[in-house]
């Protein structure tokens, strides 16, 4: 997961969030396969209830600050990434996972010599960009239809249609989408896959990562739960990451 703010991030802490990003392919159409990569993101901090206390139901937001890897157990409330005012995604953490700026987890233990990598993102999207090694982008997010199809057009990236889905009784669409092994970050850059406002966006930095994408709608506010992976996670440690997500209550708190 990786964000543009202005708020630093430490080496350690962009080296574990940095998969979670999508690949590039010359067809928008292409398909993502289901066995990669892992998602990023920027968030803004706003007021929120203390880091320490918890809420009536037993559950404690996510600190929003800090690059710290700390450990999690519980259940926690993460911040949209982009609109901190919105219901908290509340999930069950385990043992084993940190918290980044109160919208990512990451999964520790993973073999980070080899480049591996998985967390959970909650993001909000404003625009996506049209090619991802370039600086265009459409505004989005006045649905759900509209943001995956802006995802689906997108050149390069390889994404499967989209599929209904519904979280907490909340309804959406699901796909995936991941950037190519052929991608040539040298000449790309970054590869940008969209922008949450205020102050943030979502880009990829490993080949062949994959994002899987549950896009909802939460009271006529779009949001998007994801998780990424860089190649090579083992698929239990993928699947933990979307049970997390398929449990996660939406709690408008503080």
């Amino acid at each position: 997961m990786i964000r543009r703010s202005s708020t630093p991030v430490s080496v350690a802490a962009l080296a574990t969030i940095a998969a979670l990003l999508t690949a590039c392919t010359d067809d928008a159409s292409d398909q993502a396969s289901t066995d990669a990569d892992t998602p990023t993101s920027s968030a803004t901090p706003s007021a929120t209830p203390s880091e320490t206390s918890q809420s009536p139901t037993g559950w404690t937001p996510l600190p929003l600050e800090g690059d710290e890897e700390i450990s999690l157990p519980g259940r926690h409330g993460m911040t949209a990434n982009g609109l901190p005012g919105l219901p908290y995604a509340v999930v069950e953490v385990p043992e084993g996972f940190s918290n980044f700026g109160g919208w990512t987890l990451f999964k520790e233990g993973l073999d980070e010599d080899a480049g591996e990598f998985t967390g959970m993102g909650y993001w909000t999207i404003s625009g996506v960009f049209r090619d991802p090694c370039a600086a265009d982008f459409d505004e989005v997010g006045n649905s759900v239809e509209e943001v995956a199809e802006a995802l689906q057009q997108q050149q390069r990236s390889r994404v499967t249609a989209p599929e209904p889905v519904s979280i907490d009784g909340y309804q959406g669409l699901y796909l995936e989408l991941r950037m190519p092994n052929d991608t040539d970050l040298g000449q790309c850059g970054q590869y940008d896959v969209w922008v949450s406002d205020p102050g943030g966006g979502r880009y990829m930095e490993v080949r062949g990562q994959l994002d899987r994408n549950w896009i909802l709608d939460v009271d006529g506010d779009v949001v998007v739960l994801q998780i990424t992976a860089s190649p090579g996670v083992p698929e239990p440690a993928r699947d933990q990451l979307t049970g997390m997500v398929e449990s996660v209550d939406f709690i408008a708190w503080g």
